[in-house]
């Protein structure tokens, strides 16, 4: 008790070489952990925006459906497989999909267009009524489609649209459907390339009666993925010719690219822990040295030098601590602002976003894990350097220290 009022009291002492100390922490830990909060948000974003708005954590489809995506990989629907899967742990829904592509026209304009069968009923993926712009939000008898198709195909809610393609098999898939709402999806892949049906609609049209190509499994956001992923697994192994994918697997080329962008933010991070250090260092460094009339005093009294070591250890702890617990409570609302209200990319960068099939926004991660983290980095870190201190006590000479 008595070392740490010494401590305490030491640190009050020379109030701006604790403050200069506190503050290097504090400004090394609120870049760090802006920087990693964003950049995380980031990833969350994305996966969010390519994969969980409509492709699914979790797809089961035909084997090499995948690699082919066409409507004659599809497989017979089972309503007692997707009550199954839709009963493992960490799912919170099972869409049932029946995909294909098709020519959407209106008078003289027309686009290429996936066409997704959906069924409202169990559609977990898609979160069309919060995004719904006019009409309604189930298709019915007719279509629904994003905003940045009906805006280039210039039809509003009423107009029919003409579908012209292919159906299972090499059937004719063409039909004439009525556009029952307009949604504006997070993502740009969806807004402006697809369409959606009623599933039995779907069946009709591609001539696929009781058939699906996948079904798309949305689980909770705080599930194990591969511990769900696993369970599906087992549901399905049973059934031959099914295939159980991950988001992972699905999309590795949006893995490698947040792992390539990751490796960049941790290099940052490594830099500023570099700078940090050697401020740090000279911080120590002066602080050994203004102190060492003092030490060497405290010695010649009788003080212990291991009593000494604590008390200069318990300072640093103290610094450490109170400049990365400073970083975590400043940075909180900051993460917490920049969660509900992300950051809008406009110009080129916007462009450049959506054409790589991104929402152009990022927001900040509110994952306790980064602030937690780094501030335990920083407080080793700040510990490990003020070893130099310590080394300093130990080697110190009375006689001459106080004479310095």
């Amino acid at each position: 008790m008595l070392q740490l009022r010494l401590a305490w009291r030491n640190l009050w002492r020379n109030r701006r070489r604790t403050f200069i100390t506190i503050a290097a922490v504090f400004f090394a830990g609120f870049s760090i952990i802006s920087m990693r909060s964003l950049q995380t948000g980031a990833y969350g974003s994305m996966v969010r925006t390519m994969v969980g708005s409509h492709t699914g954590f979790i797809q089961v489809h035909q084997k090499g459906y995948w690699d082919e995506k066409f409507i004659d990989n599809s497989f017979e629907e089972r309503p007692e497989l997707r009550e199954e899967m839709s009963s493992v742990p960490g799912v919170m829904g099972v869409s049932p999909r029946l995909t294909s592509h098709s020519l959407i026209a209106f008078e003289d304009r027309s686009r290429p267009a996936m066409v997704d069968g959906i069924d409202a009923e169990y559609e977990a993926q898609l979160d069309i009524e919060s995004n719904l712009i006019a009409g309604d939000s189930k298709p019915g008898d007719g279509v629904l489609i994003g905003q940045g198709m009906a805006k280039f195909l210039n039809v509003e809610v009423g107009d029919s649209v003409v579908f012209l393609g292919s159906g299972y098999h090499g059937m004719s898939a063409n039909a004439l459907l009525p556009v029952r709402g307009v949604v504006r999806f997070t993502s740009p892949v969806l807004n402006d390339n697809t369409a959606f049906i009623d599933l039995r609609m779907a069946q009709y049209v591609f001539a696929a009666p009781g058939m699906l190509t996948a079904y798309a499994i949305n689980t909770d956001p705080n599930a194990d993925l591969d511990a769900v992923l696993a369970d599906v697994t087992q549901v399905v192994q049973d059934t031959s010719g099914y295939e159980v994918m991950g988001w992972h697997e699905m999309m590795p080329e949006l893995v490698q690219s947040i792992e390539a962008d990751s490796a960049g933010g941790i290099l940052m991070a490594g830099i500023l822990y570099i700078v940090i250090s050697f401020s740090l260092l000279g911080t120590f460094i002066m602080l050994a040295a203004e102190r060492k009339r003092e030490y060497g005093m405290l010695i010649g009294l009788g003080m212990r030098r291991g009593q000494l070591m604590r008390v200069a250890f318990i300072e640093a702890s103290a610094m450490a601590i109170m400049g990365a617990a400073l970083a975590v409570v400043i940075t909180r609302p900051l993460t917490l602002y920049y969660y509900y209200n992300p950051i809008q990319f406009t110009g080129q960068a916007m462009e450049a976003l959506r054409e790589m099939g991104m929402e152009p926004v990022m927001p900040a991660s509110i994952d306790w894990s980064i602030p937690l983290t780094h501030g335990s980095i920083l407080i080793f870190l700040t510990l490990t350097i003020s070893l130099y201190a310590m080394i300093s006590i130990k080697r110190i000479q009375p006689v001459n220290a106080m004479r310095s």
